[in-house]
């Protein structure tokens, strides 16, 4: 195998791991996402009403808005992995919707600092697919996320009825903080998941040369046993043997047979023993003579 077929070769079981990876993650992110649109849905029916409207936990309308906004934001996602597991667009579905949903648990929650801190998880997670560019696209959200809210309804994603015009640049500042470490984290990652692949590709390549030349051995080997066959073939007719017989692909009973027109040989001298024991006997003539000596294969 060239070091070209080698590359391609690595390129292939990198492509098929980070596939194969991806799947999994998928399957990791529907879960969070159907998780986060349920926590979204009782967190309006617990602690919005009660972070919007004083004590009175009466039903608000963010019930409603958490339950259908919350379902049409996990549904493409949801389709995007279904249809198209492997894409990279799929990735950043997953990423956007993710952030939507975490936006709008904030926002039924009041702006409680605490859910904050979900969107720090969910950045974690979204590094598991070593894509540093998912993690651009989710901190755009969250960015663009908390300066829209920020000067409309500051309360919904700070909790507080008034802000700075500036404040969602803190919050960005400490996703874009955590992004520099897990950024570094998915090129590492990635790097060591290519290492892999070539490590393999390579051990794949050596095992296909190294069977290349064992057939090659048993090829030259068989030409080499079949030329010493011929070799003493010819050597034994020169030194006045009548004639001979390959064992190797010939039956001697029947050879010895067809040679003396069914009349066999009066005398067989065997010195292999037990291995052609049964074939000396059948190549000896009616009252013939079996000489067995060394006895190479055992008595």
């Amino acid at each position: 195998m060239t070091s070209s077929n080698t590359s391609a070769r690595a390129q292939e079981l990198c492509h098929e791991r980070y596939t194969g990876l991806c799947r999994r993650i998928h399957r990791l992110f529907i879960g969070l996402l159907l998780s986060c649109w349920v926590a979204a849905m009782i967190t309006a029916v617990t602690i919005s009403p009660r972070s919007w409207a004083g004590k009175h936990s009466s039903v608000h309308p963010h019930v409603l808005a958490a339950a259908l906004l919350g379902g049409v934001v996990i549904l493409l996602p949801i389709v995007m992995v279904l249809i198209q597991p492997g894409a990279a667009l799929t990735r950043h579905a997953i990423a956007v919707g993710q952030m939507l949903l975490l936006a709008l648990l904030i926002h039924a929650s009041g702006g409680r600092i605490e859910t904050h801190f979900l969107i720090f998880g969910a950045l974690a997670f979204l590094a598991f697919y070593l894509d540093w560019r998912v993690l651009v696209t989710a901190s755009a959200i969250v960015a663009v996320d908390h300066l829209i809210r920020g000067m409309y309804i500051p309360q919904s994603v700070f909790g507080v009825a008034t802000a700075s015009p500036w404040r969602w640049l803190e919050h960005a500042g400490y996703v874009e903080f955590e992004d520099v470490v897990l950024v570094s984290a998915c090129v590492v990652g990635l790097r060591d998941l290519r290492a892999a692949a070539q490590r393999q590709a390579e051990l794949e390549a050596s095992n296909a040369a190294m069977n290349a030349a064992a057939a090659a051995l048993r090829l030259a080997h068989s030409q080499l046993e079949l030329r010493v066959e011929q070799r003493t073939a010819e050597l034994a007719k020169a030194n006045g043997a009548w004639a001979t017989i390959d064992y190797s692909h010939e039956n001697v009973a029947e050879r010895v047979l067809a040679l003396t027109d069914g009349k066999k040989v009066p005398v067989v001298y065997d010195g292999v023993g037990k291995d052609t024991w049964l074939t000396s006997l059948d190549s000896v003539a009616p009252r013939g003579l079996v000489v067995s000596f060394g006895n190479a294969s055992g008595a």
